[in-house]
């Protein structure tokens, strides 16, 4: 397994994690304050992941259409 793939494979779990927290969070609305908190915090990090992600699966793309030609 090449270490671009386990990068991919590690980020796509940590953006799962981060979503999953985010919507637990959502849910959670006994107390407003600390929901709105957590939603921004677990918002910002799921947005960070997924980027990471979309960026690393567009360089494996990119990497991989070059090997062809």
């Amino acid at each position: 397994m090449s270490p671009l793939l386990k990068g991919l494979i590690g980020t796509q779990l940590l953006a799962a994690v981060f979503g999953v927290s985010y919507f637990a969070v959502l849910t959670y609305r006994n107390y407003p304050d600390a929901m709105h908190t957590g939603l921004r915090i677990w918002g910002y990090f799921a947005v960070i992941f997924l980027f990471l992600h979309l960026f690393l699966a567009l360089k494996q793309w990119w990497e991989n259409s070059r090997r062809r030609r």
